[in-house]
């Protein structure tokens, strides 16, 4: 009886395995198999055991010509193993063969053990499309493109070898920074730190040297990323001509007009290119989550399909800076207490200055919220602490403070004025050298520095007045010789009437079993690899779906199914018509089911200057099943969908 128990736990063991389990005497003759080869080879039970594997697999009479099987019996002794591919109903399998016996006994049978792998295969072929994309994007860029790691240029493109005059191998043990003009070193070392403390892009101008000793100007983007799981920043450059006579100038105008209209065309291709590239990132990465839900704990698979998800978010992040560079970014105000942005900075900003140079920081209590965009702000932040570095020769102090401002009426200081009502007031003022008034007349005119006369560099005002300006605010100067300057910021105090962009940001989920439902969902998607990924994931999760690859065929599976239709799972871009407008339809007759979008834009450009009661929630593409369920659960137990 015990013997029979273990058998019996044995085999409930080995039918719990994902992987495929066959047991053959020498003959072929399957004996027995657990429930994933029924599964995988699509016949009952019944009908496999008895027969040989030939007949089940392949459906012919002998053995295929070079069947590793066919050799086992005769090497017995060498514990013999073999591994090699099938494809059992369109599914590629990773077969292992191993004779039981020893040379005493004989061969007494033959276990087959297989994986599928089809998911791997498929994943590793799309990537590999995808990195050839992106390579033909970055060789062909009108700019300069480097990855510098350790000071180090690791990657390039021909654009930033040509302006290096040499390739990598040769310059593969000189430092990033001895390819300055001695003259701009300082600010570039500056740069260079500034850019390795910060996730923000940071804009820099300066004399490249070559390996010939040629020099010349150029415009540099910096922002740091991760390569190889090691920090590094990723550099793009523009070449922006030298000391032109006259006609040179006119000539180099000419030609930065028609190079102005040829990127102008390369955004419009990235930016297609980049949503197209998202929903192949999409199919990517949901091959290798599918397949790495299968994959035992510890399989050597599991490593493998990590890095092909980390690849792919890497590629991910690589074609957003890829595209921010080229056109303007697109601005995400948000509502911020300044107090939290600025402390959120300080550290970066400590890295920034001399030690010789102390920072105060003065938050207001109970400080009223803005209504700002965060990235600006951090710019806004460190332009000024930079300059008012730059203003103090020695030892000094730079106070940043914050307190809530109530104007009773119109006031201003140089012209600024300041309309009645509440505003937050952000202060930055240093001990420097101050200004005198004609210096402070051109403050803010672009290109005006006053670092060769007055010791400060002047740099980045008027970035700061036009990031202000969008920002709805006000800003201030006071500036005394000798004692100092200090810049007062007014942002207007957020009210609860201002729009604000719905959110796309998700919280990570836990474990699957919390997020998992039971309601009915429409899948509506053209990409059909994205539509069989997303079914998947649906499917997962628990939930029933019904799926579409055009809204038509939407419109037609919703108008025949009789029963509840709990939410819209809908593409944004298809043809016949938007996500938008399929679920205005449906909505029109289901005023039950809610609406989720799949978008690789950002909500702005979706919603543009829709009322906020029109817009709907979105998810970004690409998402991972985690993401995707955290937010159908959000979705369907509260009544987060505002009726239009």
């Amino acid at each position: 009886m015990q013997c029979e128990a273990s058998s019996e736990t044995g085999r409930k063991l080995v039918d719990r395995l994902n992987d495929l389990v066959l047991l053959m005497d020498p003959q072929h003759t399957i004996l027995d198999v657990n429930q994933a080869a029924v599964q995988a080879l699509g016949v009952p039970r019944h009908r496999i055991l008895g027969n040989r594997c030939y007949e089940v697999i392949h459906g012919t009479a002998g053995p295929p010509s070079g069947c590793p099987q066919v050799g086992l019996t005769r090497q017995v002794g060498e514990s013999p193993s073999f591994r090699f591919q099938e494809t059992i109903n369109e599914r590629t399998i990773c077969l292992v063969c191993s004779g039981l016996g020893d040379e005493m006994r004989g061969m007494e049978g033959i276990i087959a053990v297989g994986r599928d792998v089809t998911d791997i295969k498929l994943a590793q072929e799309a990537l590999k499309n995808t990195e050839q994309k992106l390579r033909l994007i970055v060789d062909n860029l009108p700019i300069g493109l480097m990855i510098v790691q350790q000071g180090r240029v690791i990657f390039g493109n021909p654009i930033a070898w040509q302006f290096l005059g040499a390739q990598r191998e040769e310059v593969a043990f000189v430092h990033f920074l001895d390819f300055v003009h001695p003259d701009d070193r300082e600010m570039m070392e500056d740069w260079h730190r500034l850019v390795s403390s910060s996730q923000k892009a940071h804009p820099a101008t300066y004399r490249m040297v070559d390996v010939n000793g040629r020099s010349r100007w150029v415009e540099a983007q910096g922002i740091k990323v991760m390569w190889d799981a090691r920090d590094a920043f990723l550099l793009f450059l523009k070449d922006t001509g030298g000391n032109e006579t006259v006609d040179e100038e006119r000539a180099r105008l000419e030609d930065e007009l028609r190079q102005v209209r040829k990127v102008r065309g390369i955004v419009a291709l990235a930016a297609g290119l980049a949503h197209d590239l998202k929903n192949v990132l999409g199919i990517i990465s949901g091959h290798a989550e599918l397949a790495l839900a299968r994959a035992q704990k510890g399989d050597p698979s599991e490593y493998h399909l990590s890095q092909i998800m980390e690849a792919t978010h890497r590629s991910e992040k690589l074609m957003r800076h890829l595209v921010s560079f080229a056109r303007e970014e697109i601005r995400s105000p948000q509502v911020l207490n300044l107090n939290g942005e600025i402390e959120r900075i300080l550290p970066m900003l400590t890295g920034l200055l001399r030690e010789e140079i102390h920072v105060i920081w003065l938050p207001g209590r109970d400080l009223w919220d803005v209504y700002v965009d965060s990235s600006d702000i951090e710019r806004i932040i460190i332009n000024l602490v930079l300059n008012s570095k730059d203003a103090i020769p020695g030892k000094g102090t730079i106070i940043i403070e914050t307190q809530n401002f109530e104007s009773k009426e119109s006031q201003g200081e140089g012209g600024r004025d300041l309309p009645q009502g509440q505003y937050v007031m952000l202060s930055i003022g240093d001990s420097g050298c101050g200004m005198n008034s004609k210096t402070m007349a051109r403050l803010f005119q672009p290109f005006f520095s006053t670092k060769e006369q007055e010791g400060g560099s002047g740099l980045g005002l008027s970035t700061v007045r036009q990031l202000v300006k969008v920002n709805r605010g006000t800003i201030r100067v006071y500036s005394q010789k000798g004692i100092g300057t200090r810049f007062e910021i007014y942002f207007p105090r957020y009210s609860l009437s201002e729009e604000q962009p719905p959110t796309c940001e998700i919280p990570q989920a836990r474990n699957l079993e919390s997020l998992k439902g039971s309601e009915t969902v429409l899948l509506v998607e053209d990409q059909k690899p994205l539509l069989q990924v997303y079914a998947k994931f649906l499917e997962i999760l628990g939930y029933r779906v019904l799926q579409a690859q055009d809204p038509a065929e939407a419109m037609a599976v919703a108008g025949a199914y009789t029963g509840p239709i709990h939410l819209l799972l809908a593409d944004v871009v298809m043809p016949q018509m938007s996500g938008l407008e399929l679920w205005e339809k449906l909505h029109a007759t289901r005023a039950e089911m809610k609406c989720l979008l799949i978008s690789g834009y950002p909500p702005n450009v979706i919603f543009g200057k829709w009322p906020l009661e029109r817009r709907l929630p979105l998810i970004a593409k690409p998402f991972t099943i985690e993401v995707l369920g955290a937010k159908l659960k959000e979705l369907l137990k509260e009544d987060l969908l505002l009726e239009k």
